[in-house]
C-alpha cells in the first residue's frame, strides 16, 4: 500500500480530493497529528456538532455507550438477540482509551450526523454529503472483513491498530468467500483478510484513505480510538438511486409466489439493462425462502412457478424502469466496472428480499465465485455454521 509522510506539524501533505479521485488506498502518515493527544475528546466533540453533543450530554463527562460482544472475531449484531448481548456502560472517551480493565469490547458511536465543517476543514476532507463514525475497540478486537460503498478517510487518534486492505479482485472475493457470511447487504466475508494480506500498522495521527469497495479489516493491538469520515462515491450514489428512487413494481398484497415471480422478472430486467448476467440470482437466493426454505435444487415446482409468464403490463413497467436505470448509470457512473455494478446489484436484491419476504434474520444462500453459475446452494444455516449460537 502506498504511504505518504506528512510534515511534523501534521499539515496537509497532499490534496485529499486528488487522493480520493485516484481511487486507491493510501496511508497519510501524520496527517492528523495535530488532532491527537489531549485534543482527542475536543475533536470528537467538534465532529458531532453542537446539537449532537447536546443529545449525547457531554463526552467530557460519562455518557452511555453501547458495547457489542465479539464471538469468533465478529460482532454478531445481526444474528443475535440485542438484549442478551449488548451492555450499556457510562464511560468517557479518555477513560476508554486509558482504561485497563482487560475486557474485550467494541463500540461504534452514532448517529451518523454531518460533522461540523470547521472540523472537516481542519483536516482538509473534501466537502459533500458525509457521515462519520467513531470507533472504539479494546486490545484483541477485530472487525469482520468487509467493504463499504462510500469513500472513507479513516483518522486514527489513539492506541495501536492494524488495518488489512485489498482491492476486491476475483482472487480475494473467492478466497475470502464474500458470501454466505450473514447477508450480501452486510458486505462481509466469511474469512479474515489478514490471513492473506499483511496489515498496515496505524499510529495516532495517521489517516487511511479507503476507496469504495476496498476490502478491509481492523485489529486493535491496544485500546484504540478512530474516526471514519465518509464521503459519497459514485457507487454509493448509484446504490442509493436504485434503492430509493426506482419504485419496485410489486404489490404487498400479492401472494408469495406472484411476488417471487415478479421479483424474478424485475431482477432479470435490471440485469439486462446493466449488462449483467443475472446468473439465476433471484431463484438461487429467494426461491427457497418463498418455499419454506426447501432446497432450490430439488424444488422443480417452484422453479416452474417462478418461470411462468408475467402480465404484459408488468413486463412493460420492468422495461421502462430498467431503461431509466441504464440511462442513470451511463450518465452518472460510466466508469463503474462490471464487478462493482454486480456488487451493487446484489445489495439491491438483498434489500428487496428483506422488504418483500422478511428475510433479514435468515441465512444467506452463498455465492461461490468459482462455481460455473457464480452461485452454489447451501443449507439454510450455512451462513452461520461454525459460529456460536
Amino acid at each position: 500500500m502506498r504511504e505518504i509522510w506528512c510534515g511534523t506539524s501534521g499539515s496537509a501533505c497532499e490534496n485529499l480530493e486528488h487522493i480520493r479521485a485516484a481511487g486507491s488506498a493510501v496511508v497519510l502518515r501524520g496527517a492528523a497529528r495535530r488532532l491527537v493527544g489531549p485534543s482527542v475528546e475536543e475533536w470528537a466533540l467538534g465532529l458531532f456538532g453542537p446539537d449532537s453533543v447536546f443529545a449525547f450530554e457531554s463526552m467530557r463527562t460519562r455518557s452511555p455507550f453501547v458495547f457489542a460482544p465479539v464471538y469468533g472475531g465478529y460482532p454478531l449484531e445481526a444474528v443475535v438477540n440485542e438484549t442478551r448481548t449488548h451492555a450499556v456502560e457510562r464511560i468517557s472517551i479518555r477513560e476508554f482509551v486509558r482504561g485497563t480493565d482487560g475486557t474485550v469490547r467494541f463500540a461504534k458511536l452514532g448517529p451518523n450526523n454531518a460533522p461540523s465543517q470547521d472540523q472537516r476543514a481542519r483536516l482538509g476532507v473534501p466537502p459533500g454529503h458525509e457521515d462519520f463514525d467513531v470507533w472504539m475497540g479494546d486490545a484483541g478486537w477485530r472487525s469482520a472483513t468487509h467493504y463499504d460503498l462510500q469513500d472513507t478517510f479513516y483518522v486514527h487518534l489513539a492506541g495501536d491498530k492494524a488495518m488489512a486492505v485489498a482491492e476486491p479482485s476475483p482472487f480475494f472475493l473467492e478466497s475470502l468467500r464474500l458470501y454466505p457470511h450473514l447477508h450480501p447487504r452486510h458486505r462481509q466475508t466469511a474469512k479474515p483478510l489478514d490471513d492473506l494480506r499483511p496489515a498496515v500498522r496505524l499510529r495516532p495521527g495517521d489517516v487511511l484513505f479507503l476507496p469504495a469497495f476496498a476490502l478491509h479489516s481492523a485489529r486493535a493491538h491496544a485500546r484504540a480510538f478512530s474516526v471514519g469520515l465518509c464521503s459519497q462515491s459514485s457507487a454509493l450514489r448509484a446504490a442509493n438511486y436504485l434503492e430509493y428512487d426506482v419504485p419496485v413494481p410489486l404489490e404487498l398484497e400479492w401472494g408469495t409466489k406472484r411476488k417471487a415471480r415478479a421479483l424474478r422478472g424485475w431482477i432479470d430486467a435490471l440485469a439486462d439493462a446493466l449488462d449483467l448476467d443475472s446468473l439465476d440470482l433471484a431463484y438461487a437466493r429467494y426461491a427457497p425462502l418463498a418455499a419454506n426454505l426447501s432446497d432450490p435444487a430439488l424444488d422443480d415446482t417452484f422453479r416452474r412457478a417462478c418461470a411462468a409468464p408475467l402480465e404484459s403490463n408488468l413486463e412493460h413497467k420492468f422495461r421502462t424502469r430498467a431503461a431509466r436505470v441504464r440511462s442513470y448509470f451511463e450518465n452518472n457512473a460510466p466508469n463503474l466496472q462490471d464487478d462493482r455494478r454486480r456488487l451493487i446489484f446484489l445489495n439491491l436484491i438483498e434489500t428487496m428480499a428483506n422488504f418483500f419476504f422478511d428475510v433479514k434474520g435468515r441465512a444467506t444462500y452463498g455465492v461461490g465465485w468459482g462455481h460455473p453459475l457464480g452461485w452454489q446452494t447451501a443449507t439454510p444455516d450455512a451462513g452461520l455454521r461454525g459460529l456460536p449460537r
